[in-house]
């Protein structure tokens, strides 16, 4: 799904804020407080007036306009009731249900169709996000990550069993911290020092909790943990009588000093590295709910979300602060977790329900343009934070933050659901709509280490559909993969290097003709071979068939001749003197296993099963030869402690014969299904598809060297 860009134009009006004594938490509680009174007595004209006050403090908060919308609506003013409800979809609002009774009569006024086609719009999906890892903790309610750039490392917060948890780059969870260990409460914001090897955790009592005494409501707490020990080295605590704080979220500078929001209290804290003492930083009463806080460019600057208002940019050596300066069709209201990168601020937006990327200016000061990274996830239940790891946003999707009664208990445990942290690639979001930006090798992307890495997130591999089987064209300028959309049968599309760039996906020309997948390239010819489909007969037959590629046409696909392979063969892999290796069910209709057929004076020979080196008594499915046939590599649903189908690797050895197969390892394989396995033409990179969970198919790629690495000694 294409993400929505908002581009600052050159017609767009810049609103610039500066707080004054006009705008305080508290008139704005009075104002929703009165506001709401009202409503309640169907007074709809003080609602108007204090709605409409409240606006006045907080223009871009896109619910006021639906508010106000709805009280034009009950007032019989239709008119005005459509101006407001476009305001509102405008900067965001985020309809979930159909459009409330009291606009019914906008619908009957011209110009209707317009607001119609928005809201239709906002239904659509943006979903440029992939799970990372789950945690079967259900009753975890997290709501603050962090990242370890050293170790590789996830921390999280919970909310509920107050204590922090460490999760490993293989997914897997174990405590950091036990329940309430060091006077911990609940976990709110947390952030790693990297090079100082210290976690850093907000902690706070702001709601009636059964396993805390309610005589601590409005404590707050600094949490500062030592990495390698995993032991306290100091906390910094604030319980004051008659005021409410509440520590929410953290951010450090390169020379280790700390700032923390203090939503309840209208605030920041800092600990000075110098100093190790809690200060007051910055208060003021038109800080309406800080929340999200992060570092900008450099350490003169933070940027902090107020919550209920927008982001203030504040100068650290001076302390003087101001609102960013932004669009007037765009609004930062309700981020929660915020996060500089590259002149941009990464924001999950839980009020508005979205993931949300504000580009700046040069300055710092002002918003340019936004884009929305994520809407309408079903994962999405309240998120909350996120980190910020390379070029990669990790964040929580549902920390379930509202599955509570009103005497503090939990919902019982199997109303709650596992905990799922998601991932989305900074680096080529902006490239979904602006293929102009991918340049170079391997479709711009950067390349992998030794973690397999999802490919061209939001260009090849999309949330919407299944990509599997990618893979490069001998030189390297053309990429093939199969995609199947929901509804639809596979087919294989391309993307072609020219003038400098990557040419959107496209399916190949004869697919509606012959509709297959499952392709690759001959390594010295320019033959692509692929698995037709023949959907019209009931046993669904697979068979292989190539196609001639002359310059930038193809010609008519035609069938292998004497292959006589049986009824279902599927993954063609060619090595360079045209021995075609392939998976079929041959020898025995309910198997599949690993073949190879030789050409021979342009004919194939009788089919040969690879032998019981290679193949099992389970599936072995989709096969990569390399063009000298030194190995291969497959997948196969065989036994493994990693995954339900993991990836293997057998080299030819001299006499012919194949060497014992062995598994990639967890280096390469997860514990989910692993196949469909290519090596780039250069030889360094190892491409497969992987199944999540959620049953969704992308394309991953990682180092080759452990093929190399893998090899027998002769």
């Amino acid at each position: 799904m294409k993400k929505t860009l908002l581009l600052l134009m050159g017609m767009s009006i810049l609103v610039s804020r500066v707080s004054g004594q006009e705008k305080s938490v508290g008139k704005h509680l009075d104002l929703n407080s009165r506001a709401g009174e009202a409503m309640q007595k169907e007074d709809y004209v003080i609602a108007l007036e204090s709605y409409q006050n409240l606006l006045d403090m907080v223009p871009h908060d896109p619910e006021l306009h639906y508010s106000i919308a709805r009280l034009h609506g009950l007032m019989g003013d239709p008119r005005k009731a459509m101006d407001c409800l476009e305001k509102a979809l405008i900067l965001g609002y985020d309809f979930r249900a159909e459009v409330d009774t009291s606009l019914a009569p906008v619908r009957d006024l011209p110009g209707f169709s317009k607001i119609q086609k928005r809201i239709d719009d906002m239904q659509k999906p943006i979903n440029t996000s992939r799970v990372a890892f789950t945690i079967p903790q259900k009753d975890l309610i997290p709501e603050g990550i962090a990242y370890d750039a050293v170790d590789d490392c996830f921390y999280l917060g919970s909310v509920w069993k107050c204590k922090i948890v460490k999760v490993d780059k293989q997914g897997h969870a174990a405590d950091f911290t036990d329940k309430k260990q060091d006077g911990l409460r609940v976990v709110l914001g947390m952030e790693v020092d990297a090079q100082r090897r210290v976690l850093w955790a907000a902690s706070a009592v702001s709601r009636q909790h059964p396993d805390i005494d309610p005589d601590e409501l409005g404590w707050s707490g600094l949490f500062k943990y030592d990495l390698k020990t995993g032991k306290l080295i100091k906390k910094y605590t604030l319980h004051e009588t008659g005021i409410r704080h509440l520590f929410n979220d953290v951010t450090v500078t390169s020379q280790g000093d700390v700032f923390v929001t203090d939503t309840y209290f209208g605030a920041v804290y800092v600990v000075f590295h110098d100093r190790d003492t809690l200060e007051l930083f910055l208060k003021s009463d038109a800080f309406l709910y800080p929340n999200g806080i992060t570092v900008g460019a450099n350490d003169h600057t933070l940027y902090m979300a107020a919550s209920g208002d927008g982001v203030y940019r504040i100068d650290i050596p001076t302390r003087k602060y101001r609102l960013l300066s932004q669009p007037d069709d765009l609004s930062l209201n309700g981020i929660d977790g915020m996060y500089f990168y590259k002149g941009s601020l990464v924001c999950v937006q839980n009020g508005l329900n979205r993931i949300s990327r504000f580009f700046l200016n040069r300055k710092g000061d002002t918003v340019e343009r936004m884009e929305l990274i994520e809407t309408r996830n079903r994962y999405f239940i309240i998120p909350t934070t996120g980190a910020v790891a390379g070029d990669v946003f990790y964040y929580i999707a549902n920390s379930q933050l509202r599955s509570f009664n009103q005497d503090g208990s939990i919902f019982p445990y199997e109303k709650l659901k596992d905990v799922v942290i998601l991932r989305t690639d900074l680096n080529t979001n902006t490239a979904q709509d602006d293929f102009s930006i991918l340049k170079g090798p391997y479709l711009g992307q950067k390349p992998p280490g030794d973690t397999p890495e999802l490919f061209a997130p939001g260009i090849v591999s999309t949330k919407e559909n299944a990509e599997y089987g990618g893979h490069f064209s001998p030189d390297g300028r053309e990429f093939y993969f199969t995609r199947y959309s929901p509804g639809h049968q596979g087919s294989i599309y391309f993307m072609r290097y020219a003038d400098g760039t990557w040419s959107k996906p496209q399916k190949l020309p004869f697919m509606d003709d012959y509709p297959g997948g499952e392709s690759c390239f001959s390594p010295d010819k320019p033959i692509l071979y692929f698995v037709w489909y023949d959907t019209s007969s009931e046993a669904f037959i697979h068979d292989i068939y190539a196609v001639e590629k002359k310059g930038p046409e193809w010609g008519t696909p035609f069938r292998l001749t004497n292959t006589d392979l049986g009824a279902r063969r599927i993954s063609p892999s060619v090595s360079k003197n045209g021995t075609l290796y392939f998976s079929g069910n041959y020898d025995d209709p309910g198997d599949k296993d690993i073949y190879r057929s030789r050409l021979i004076n342009g004919t194939y020979t009788k089919p040969e099963n690879l032998g019981k080196r290679i193949n099992s008594n389970d599936y072995e499915e989709h096969v990569y030869v390399a063009p000298d046939e030194s190995y291969i590599v497959y997948d196969s649903y065989r036994p493994s402690p990693i995954g339900k189908s993991d990836l293997y690797v057998s080299y030819q050895q001299n006499d012919g014969s194949w060497s014992d197969s062995q598994n990639l390892g967890i280096q390469v394989n997860s514990e989910h299904y692993d196949w469909y396995p290519k090596v780039t033409p250069d030889g360094k990179y190892l491409m497969f598809a992987r199944t999540m969970p959620d049953r969704s198919i992308d394309i991953y790629w990682v180092e080759a060297k452990i093929i190399e690495e893998l090899k027998p000694l002769r």
